[in-house]
């Protein structure tokens, strides 16, 4: 069993595997496979560096995210403000997958919830 060890960076791609959201009438939409890989790293104690990201938004969610080191898991959450839109995100990452789930305060989307397929490469 590996650990995260908060004294050194790690650093994973991750690519989508599958995914759903949740509209104000009820309604769940199956989100579509992707072939984007992204790419992060953990800078300890708390935070995550996005080096390669699907655009602007993500970016701004990696760099708000707080984690917390958790037996072989990293917890993140934030809450984000997005031009007119506030999000309550939270993610489990470990090494061989994320799973992200964002709340919307606003909008015709209220839920998302994403799995990805996650590598360590560092």
């Amino acid at each position: 069993m590996c650990y995260i060890n908060n004294a050194s960076a790690k650093t994973w791609r991750c690519s989508f595997k599958d995914g759903w959201t949740l509209n104000q009438d009820g309604t769940e939409k199956s989100l579509s496979k992707g072939t984007f890989y992204g790419t992060r790293e953990y800078l300890p104690p708390d935070r995550m560096l996005p080096l390669q990201t699907h655009g602007p938004m993500e970016t701004q969610i990696l760099k708000e995210m707080v984690y917390q080191p958790v037996a072989t898991s990293l917890i993140g959450h934030a809450v984000v403000e997005l031009e007119s839109m506030t999000l309550s995100v939270s993610e489990a990452l470990t090494d061989e997958e994320s799973i992200i789930t964002v709340i919307f305060h606003d909008g015709a989307t209220k839920a998302l919830v994403e799995r990805n397929q996650c590598t360590r490469i560092q």
